[in-house]
């Protein structure tokens, strides 16, 4: 995919035309001079976000300006104004979750192209992102990772996350409503964006703190808080707590595929947790999203681990990516 790549200004325009039937913008020539400036690999693939704004071509400007500031209104969700090539977040209309702040980050980010933007307000989802559902247990191998991410071929699997069980935060909408966020089911019509952490000024890879392969444990790691969800009864099903909840479960029957030939057939045989226990490094490191009367309750049914820096994580060969909230 990489050689396939556009190499000339040119050839991106060739591309873009090609794929979207259409001529890019009048400044796609700068655009694609900070592309390369930035070592973009993959400067063609854009196809998810063409997608995700194809449905909005149909409606009129001041439709989308008018739910654009109708949606701004909800919980969680924030409004960022480009005025004069100037980038500002709205104060009457940002509404955080305690601790994020991806408004803000956005804001410092586009700030590098805002010479080139029009006056317009934005409207973001305030959450970190989340995986798709997980795929249905009778599946040893995934043949479609597109059928297998439907909501609504997977309802039974659905139930094991946190968006669809019990959401700490959640606001939907009939209307088609520009929205961007950094993750959404099959069924939404959000636009996604890259997670802006990526761009913060957060401390990055510090080579001295990641050890040589050869010393790293043998083992998955991960570890978090019970975020995804809310706390209640049905916290079990949550898919932060199903994942400690099965880990640590040594006794628990799980099936398992043995190849004895190289290239014979897999075979599946059942086993119990306990025999590849030692594989993995699961646990909890905070109780929130939790009310009060249930917090005892989840601290005596989870282990839970001191918390450690993003460091530690270099220590084990195999690091698990689950989010939390969507």
């Amino acid at each position: 995919m990489v050689e396939k790549q556009s190499k000339s200004l040119q050839e991106a325009i060739q591309e873009y035309q090609r794929k979207h039937q259409r001529d890019p913008l009048p400044i796609f020539d700068r655009w694609y001079q900070m592309a390369v400036e930035a070592n973009v690999t993959l400067i063609d693939e854009y196809n998810l976000l063409m997608q995700d704004l194809e449905p909005f071509g149909g409606l009129p400007a001041k439709k989308l300006h008018a739910r654009t500031a109708k949606v701004s209104t909800a919980q969680f969700i924030s409004r960022m104004m480009v005025r004069n090539h100037t980038i500002k977040v709205d104060p009457d209309h940002h509404h955080p979750p305690p601790r994020l702040t991806e408004v803000p980050l956005t804001s410092e980010w586009l700030e590098d192209f805002a010479e080139f933007l029009p006056d317009m307000d934005l409207a973001f989802k305030n959450q970190y992102s989340t995986p798709p559902p997980p795929q249905p247990t009778d599946l040893h191998f995934v043949p479609n990772t597109s059928l297998v991410k439907d909501t609504c071929q997977n309802l039974v699997s659905s139930m094991h996350h946190g968006f669809v069980v019990k959401p700490e935060s959640l606001y939907t909408t009939q209307e088609l409503v520009p929205v961007w966020s950094q993750s959404k089911l099959n069924t939404f019509q959000d636009l996604i964006m890259p997670s802006v952490h990526y761009h913060s000024a957060k401390p990055g890879y510090n080579a001295s703190n990641d050890p040589p392969w050869s010393a790293k444990l043998n083992q998955l790691y991960w570890t978090g808080s019970t975020t995804g969800g809310h706390n209640d009864r049905n916290r079990k099903n949550l898919h932060r707590h199903h994942l400690v909840d099965f880990i640590n479960s040594p006794n628990r029957i799980i099936t398992l595929l043995n190849q004895t030939l190289p290239q014979g057939p897999w075979q599946p045989f059942q086993t119990t947790l306990s025999i590849m226990r030692h594989l993995f490094d699961v646990a909890f490191t905070g109780i929130i999203q939790c009310d009060m009367q249930n917090w005892e309750a989840v601290k005596q049914e989870y282990r839970l681990h001191d918390r450690q820096d993003a460091d530690h994580a270099f220590k084990y060969r195999f690091v698990f990516d689950m989010d939390g909230n969507a």
